[in-house]
């Protein structure tokens, strides 16, 4: 490996040798800058690990906190004193060849271990199917540098070196392609299928980060039933605001394999909203959506997200189903016709039109004959489910109101006739006949001829009250 600074790197002239330390921490000034080419201790190369794990130019906080460290040992392949706390490190040989033939090694390319392969030299690793070249195969593949002391690497010594760290797994979600869906996905656009990685694919970590929070009303996440190619709705608050911050989602099938991730919903400001997830393009069956609050950065960075809030969903196909109506004991007209739709439609409620029962009056519709279901007027919408719908006449009884009678006529007064006073001086004299008695009678009554008109009526009274 060349030197950082080619022009103050210090280093003995040795022949046949791959020399990629620069410096020795305990080096005085004015001295020498190593004791040996292949001292780990101090040289620029582990100076270099250290100012990557500890500088966010290169990472995240997150991801070098998330970095468990070593101690760097003579038994780890390197010379020279023991290093602590070591978060990344060049591989060694016997590391590389514990990850050979997996996926994590297939680079196709040289680059350089930490481990001496004899006579101070370095092993140069091959980043396929395990292969090691000692680089005392490689010692003749190096020039003096005619301007300093020291060696240059031909061009096929200056291969990388690949850093290695220690994670703990228990916080990794899930992983993605380094460079794929999780950088590209467009917010709200749609649930995306996520392809399996590539032999030899860099990835991306998504980790587990208690600073991620995110609410979602507990009764949202009942279990849920849709319909192929449509929406579901939810509503969150509480979410991590801040840049590259987002409500996400992914789609488990029924084996817990993530098959689909999406971003939801901006929060980089916003703390709460609405959750719109588009079902478009996802097949009939049963699955798990996981909501969760995430910092979703660019490609090849970790990504870190909250605890992940689970529903069940099932997604159904449309079926075809009709609605029925029925006359519950009509007398006369016609009932409206039968209609069909599909799972998902909105079914709009008939009227009664010209349907009658004699002595009833139209109440509305039930789904069941007794009104113990659910009532519907006429306008009412619902949305159609997989099941045919029964819909029954609802009748109330019709009042009978009783015939009005006629109002009683009061009574009119009987009239008196007016009885004038009488002239008791021509009456005063005349005896008053006994009552049964004949002979006044006819007397009486002889007299009583011989008056006026109006007398004559006023004497008949007098007879009669005589009586």
């Amino acid at each position: 490996m060349m030197p950082d600074d080619a022009q103050n790197g210090t280093y003995k002239k040795e022949l046949n040798r791959a020399l990629y330390y620069e410096v020795d921490a305990d080096a005085q000034d004015g001295e020498q800058g190593f004791t040996e080419p292949t001292d780990y201790y101090g040289g620029s190369l582990q100076q270099r690990m250290e100012e990557i794990a500890s500088s966010t130019e290169y990472m995240l906080s997150g991801e070098s906190e998330r970095m468990v460290p070593r101690t760097l040992t003579s038994a780890d392949g390197i010379e020279g004193k023991d290093i602590p706390d070591q978060k990344l490190w060049p591989l060694s040989t016997a590391e590389y060849k514990m990850i050979a033939n997996t996926p994590a090694e297939n680079y196709f390319e040289l680059f350089h271990s930490r481990t001496p392969s004899g006579n101070g030299l370095i092993d140069i690793l091959f980043g396929y199917n395990g292969i090691v070249i000692p680089n005392s195969l490689y010692s003749a593949h190096q020039q003096e540098d005619p301007n300093y002391d020291r060696l240059i690497p031909n061009e096929d010594l200056t291969g990388p070196v690949r850093p290695a760290f220690n994670w703990d797994i228990s916080d990794i979600l899930f992983t993605s392609d380094a460079t794929g869906i999780k950088s590209t996905a467009m917010t709200g656009d749609a649930l995306y299928q996520i392809p399996a990685l590539p032999a030899g694919s860099p990835i991306k970590f998504t980790m587990k980060d208690n600073d991620q929070t995110l609410s979602v009303p507990k009764e949202e996440l009942d279990a849920r039933t849709a319909l192929v190619d449509s929406t579901l709705t939810f509503s969150y608050s509480n979410a991590k605001t801040g840049k590259n911050q987002y409500v996400s989602c992914i789609l488990l099938d029924q084996d817990g394999k993530i098959i689909r991730y999406g971003k939801i919903a901006d929060s980089s400001v916003n703390a709460s909203g609405d959750l719109i997830v588009p079902l478009k393009g996802i097949p009939a069956g049963s699955y798990t959506l996981g909501f969760f609050s995430e910092q979703a950065n660019e490609d090849n960075y970790t990504d870190f997200a909250g605890e992940i809030l689970e529903v069940k969903l099932t997604i159904q196909n449309p079926v075809a189903s009709t609605v029925t109506y029925y006359g519950n004991g009509n007398t006369g007209g016609n009932l409206p016709e039968v209609k069909s739709y599909l799972t998902g439609d909105t079914v709009t409620v008939s009227g009664a039109g010209d349907l009658v029962k004699e002595g009833f009056t139209f109440q509305g519709w039930n789904t069941a004959p007794d009104g113990t279901g659910t009532s519907y007027a006429e306008n009412d919408v619902f949305t159609m489910g997989n099941e045919a719908i029964a819909l029954y006449a609802q009748w109330e009884k019709t009042p009978v109101l009783p015939i009005p009678e006629e109002p009683e006529q009061p009574e009119k007064p009987s009239e008196e006739p007016f009885e004038p006073e009488q002239d008791h001086e021509k009456t005063e004299h005349t005896a008053n006949p006994k009552t049964g008695d004949p002979l006044g009678s006819a007397i009486l009554a002889s007299l009583l001829l011989a008056s006026s008109g109006s007398l004559v009526v006023i004497a008949r009274k007098k007879l009669k009250k005589g009586c």
